[in-house]
């Protein structure tokens, strides 16, 4: 990624933040099939001014199939950050859609496997929010999207150590070990997230299970609820 934001791969540029298709996206869906094994790849951030990352052992698969898209991609990067990042997507476009390869109009799933990660070793190349001082695990999970969009996201997580600054000046909160399935999505009304029986444990304390946690945000009235129905200490 060059200073101005622009995403170079082999020659070919485009900007990421600009809607609509790219020449590279529409040269790389003109394939019926592309592959990659035992490859490298070194991503170089002049944006934000990040080291060089390398992923090893890089394998890649894209298979177009007229409306349908598919892909996988296997990356191990250093090993101090994650292991080996498992990465597949499927999409596809309406029967009659008039612009096909406008990859904002399609739908899909996106599914993402990673069995350790480093959180705070990535904060150099990911924009990871303040509060988090500490932290890894290992991360599995679905996104559901439409024209562009999340739509829809259902993930396993499994963190440990994980150190959160909830306010200036006052000690950490001290997750040692947090354990859920997270189900969140958005619809005409709001947003909603679910947390499916999760396991906390904080400082030196016992397993807390306070069962199903949902929390909802409606636009409409700006307000939101929490519905938290047990908690076992």
């Amino acid at each position: 990624r060059d200073a101005a934001g622009r995403i170079w791969v082999a020659g070919i540029s485009f900007d990421p933040r600009e809607s609509g298709s790219h020449a590279a996206s529409r040269w790389l869906l003109a394939q019926g099939d592309v592959s990659m094994r035992g490859g490298t790849v070194r991503w170089l951030d002049d944006m934000n001014q990040a080291p060089a990352l390398d992923f090893h052992d890089v394998a890649f698969r894209l298979r177009n199939n007229g409306r349908r898209h598919r892909a996988a991609l296997l990356a191990t990067p250093p090993p101090a950050l994650a292991s080996t990042i498992d990465l597949r997507a499927e999409f596809s476009h309406r029967l009659f859609e008039t612009r096909p390869k406008d990859m904002t109009r399609w739908r899909g799933t996106v599914y993402g496997n990673t069995d350790f990660i480093d959180l705070l070793e990535w904060r150099a190349w990911l924009p990871l929010p303040a509060t988090v001082l500490n932290g890894y695990g290992a991360l599995r999970g679905w996104a559901d999207f439409r024209d562009g969009r999340v739509h829809h996201v259902l993930a396993g997580v499994a963190l440990h150590d994980l150190d959160l600054q909830l306010a200036g000046g006052q000690p950490a909160l001290p997750l040692r070990d947090i354990v859920a399935r997270v189900d969140a999505g958005k619809d005409a009304s709001g947003h909603r997230v679910t947390l499916t029986d999760p396991q906390v444990r904080i400082g030196a304390g016992e397993v807390m299970t306070p069962g199903t946690v949902a929390a909802s945000y409606t636009a409409d009235t700006d307000a939101g609820e929490l519905r938290v129905p047990m908690m076992s200490l």
